[in-house]
């Protein structure tokens, strides 16, 4: 009984994967690397269908989700993999805490970000972003728990026009505003 229950357990990659689900993950891929992530997600679906355990399409679809910013069946997928796999590839966490970043879930972002930089991961510049991304998420849960009061008042037909309005600047003493503005194909301060 005890060998079935670990068998239970098992996952799939394209390494162990039956024919029929690796084709369908490949048509996914094929897909997803021409930018066609709809199909390449009714792809994965095919594959997920035929192997309801395999990491390497959960995986993927999250990818295209995430391309597609459907952030929410991102995500869930994510969250699929550490499910079956938790063990199965600790940037797992790091995606999936970006994934709720992005949905304005920074509580979860951080302890999912903070479970990737407390791993032994090596990888300098993913380490790096990932270190940004955890500050970046602090300070935005903060910042919903403390909003500041904010009134944006129009400073007229001046500013804000038709044109590109790019590079603003407020002098020291705060009574003007310098700003660049494009008119057709030439540029001025304002």
């Amino acid at each position: 009984m005890a060998g079935q229950s670990a068998f239970a357990q098992k996952y799939v990659t394209t390494k162990n994967a039956k024919k029929r689900a690796l084709k369908a993950f490949n048509e996914g891929l094929q897909h997803a690397r021409y930018q066609q992530y709809i199909e390449a997600t009714y792809a994965f679906d095919k594959a997920i269908k035929k192997s309801p355990k395999f990491v390497d399409a959960y995986l993927n679809r999250a990818d295209a989700y995430y391309a597609m910013t459907n952030f929410a069946k991102a995500e869930k997928d994510f969250e699929k993999v550490l499910e079956i796999a938790p063990d199965f590839n600790v940037r797992i966490y790091f995606v999936l805490g970006l994934t709720e970043y992005e949905q304005s879930k920074y509580e979860e972002a951080v302890t999912h970000i903070q479970y990737f930089l407390d791993s032994d991961y090596k990888g300098k510049r993913l380490l790096a972003k990932a270190k940004r991304t955890l500050e970046n998420c602090k300070f935005a849960a903060e910042a919903v728990k403390n909003p500041v009061p904010f009134d944006p008042q129009n400073l007229g037909e001046n500013i804000n026009t038709p044109y590109p309005e790019y590079l603003p600047t407020i002098t020291a003493d705060g009574q003007t505003f310098i700003f660049t503005r494009r008119n057709g194909r030439q540029e001025d301060f304002y």
